[in-house]
């Protein structure tokens, strides 16, 4: 059935008559009818249909091989009875042999055939019956890289008006042809999106797909533009040429809008930049990377932040302007450091500074300067870390940005406590507070309560440093600047142990070891466990 106005003539009047209905497509307008939307086989009945099928004693032999299966079948009980009878009239085959075809993504539909039984064929009866807008849509998401998507980008897509495509979107839920994992969010069945990206191919002109695909990313990367400017408002503004037509930016308003669509869209914004990569969008390549960075820093996404700065210095090096080399061997350096490849780190840090002072660009030499600290820092050379940073200052002085300014003066501070001048660290970062509080910067605020609790509870005044550390944490979590909260947490721990607040030491500890866990910090993990080893012996 296909419409409630097929089933109503079919319908007894009179009580205690039952009918089931089947249909591929909801029939929400079926008054008084109790509606069941099946979803695929859950692990363990899968399993048994697979080994009903195939032979229960070759599933048995290779559990892991059979999850597999079911894993690239989706656990869609169609393509698992096809998959397991292939198998049953293949002997020679092992269920290793059978996912590994299946996992070839250009084949896998081919091998869901059998008889007169096809997955494909079962898509395309769906597909055939979609008014042609719809064909469309369904097509031209195949082509999207992500694993879900919601109107703003499918609107983007298929050059259509945001109502069209909620509308458009709506329908494929109705005819199961996507899923709806949450209100506004779309996703596709794996095999369907399979499906869905086979028909554009064959249907879609190639310039028509790269157009589709150029929108896409144009609205990933001029969202993520103004999102990062919620963020990171002081951050220098590198605005990208303006979008394509038909593309429809999604306008954001507030911080947390901006967070939360970062950490909604943030593996389709890592997919768009792939995808920028293989079409030798090299303008988009990189800035994706840098609208990326604040993002990547406040969640702590040290392994994505190198990864897409990679990609962003391939493709600097396909464009001639010098200040786009700088900043990328910056970011790309600050990167490598984070994940305490030294070596690298200042290779690249060494060569953005000298870009920058071929061009006389004193911005990009301030900046330079100070990750080169940061970086030396790292390494464990306060020295030359302070030396770098105290450069820096110099120049950030010269350009009139009290809140650059006040970054440096927090990071002076920070070296300095560092190798013991705490005078002289306190004098800095509190110049620093005041100028970032005057300037409502408050991820700066934030690093200066942290810098000053390390001062206080090295200079003895253990009350003091939890006190500054407290706002520093409050200030950090509203942010949602986890790689902060950490850090934090993980410096705080230090006064409460020392005041013998052991109960609160081991509680920031134990919370600052499942981020840094979180965020793949290895060296970080091992020292807070020795921390917390240390505390073992004062009772809870």
């Amino acid at each position: 059935m296909t419409s409630a106005a097929q089933v109503r003539p079919l319908l007894l009047g009179t009580a205690g008559c039952l009918a089931l209905i089947t249909s591929r497509r909801r029939l929400a307008d079926l008054d008084a009818a109790q509606i069941l939307s099946l979803d695929v086989l859950p692990p363990e009945d899968a399993v048994a249909l697979f080994g009903r099928v195939a032979s229960a004693a070759r599933a048995a032999a290779e559990p892991e091989a059979v999850a597999a299966v079911l894993e690239l079948c989706g656990f869609l009980p169609l393509a698992i009875r096809i998959a397991a009878a292939r198998l049953r009239t293949r002997p020679a085959w092992t269920v290793r042999h059978l996912a590994d075809r299946l996992r070839h993504d250009r084949h896998a539909l081919a091998e869901l055939t059998t008889g007169d039984r096809s997955v494909a064929a079962a898509f395309t009866l769906s597909y055939q019956h979609l008014p042609p807008e719809q064909q469309r849509l369904f097509r031209l998401l195949g082509l999207h890289p992500g694993p879900s998507f919601d109107g703003h980008a499918a609107a983007s897509l298929a050059a259509v008006d945001l109502r069209d495509a909620e509308v458009l979107l709506e329908g494929l839920v109705d005819v199961h042809l996507l899923q709806q994992p949450t209100p506004g969010r779309y996703r596709f069945h794996d095999l369907l999106r399979r499906h869905a990206r086979d028909t554009a191919t064959a249907a879609e002109p190639e310039g028509r797909q790269r157009d589709a695909l150029r929108r896409l990313v144009d609205f990933y990367l001029h969202t993520a533009t103004a999102a990062d400017r919620l963020l990171h408002p002081h951050r220098p503004h590198l605005p990208p040429d303006p979008p394509v037509p038909d593309c429809l930016p999604y306008p954001m308003s507030t911080y947390p809008a901006a967070l939360a669509w970062f950490d909604t869209e943030h593996a389709c914004l890592l997919a768009a930049q792939r995808m920028a990569v293989t079409h030798e969008w090299h303008q988009a390549v990189w800035r994706l990377a840098w609208t990326l960075n604040t993002f990547h820093h406040r969640r702590g996404h040290s392994h994505d932040r190198l990864a897409v700065w990679r990609a962003g210095l391939a493709a600097a090096e396909h464009l001639p302007d010098p200040t786009i080399h700088a900043c990328v061997h910056r970011l790309l350096g600050y990167a490598y450091a984070d994940l305490g490849r030294h070596g690298e780190a200042i290779e690249h840090l060494d060569r953005s500074l000298a870009v920058a002072d071929d061009q006389r660009d004193p911005t990009s030499r301030a900046y330079a300067l100070r990750v080169l600290a940061w970086a030396w820092q790292q390494r464990g050379d306060d020295r030359r870390a302070l030396e770098h940073i105290t450069h820096a200052l110099a120049v950030y002085r010269t350009l009139d940005n009290p809140v650059w300014e006040g970054d440096a003066l927090n990071e002076v501070g920070w070296c300095a406590a560092r190798l013991g001048e705490y005078d002289r660290a306190r004098e800095h970062c509190q110049a620093a507070l005041a100028l970032h509080r005057r300037h409502q910067h408050r991820s700066g605020e934030a690093a200066d309560l942290d810098s000053l609790g390390y001062i206080a509870h090295h200079s003895g005044d253990h009350h003091q440093a939890v006190h500054y550390y407290q706002q520093a944490l409050a200030r950090n979590r509203d942010l949602g600047d986890t790689n902060q909260v950490v850090n934090t947490l993980d410096g705080m721990g230090h006064p409460y142990a020392a005041l013998g607040r052991h109960d609160d030491a081991r509680a920031v500890w134990r919370e600052a070891l499942e981020l840094y866990r979180a965020q793949r910090r290895a060296a970080a993990v091992e020292r807070v466990l020795r921390e917390l080893d240390s505390l073992d012996q004062h009772p809870t």
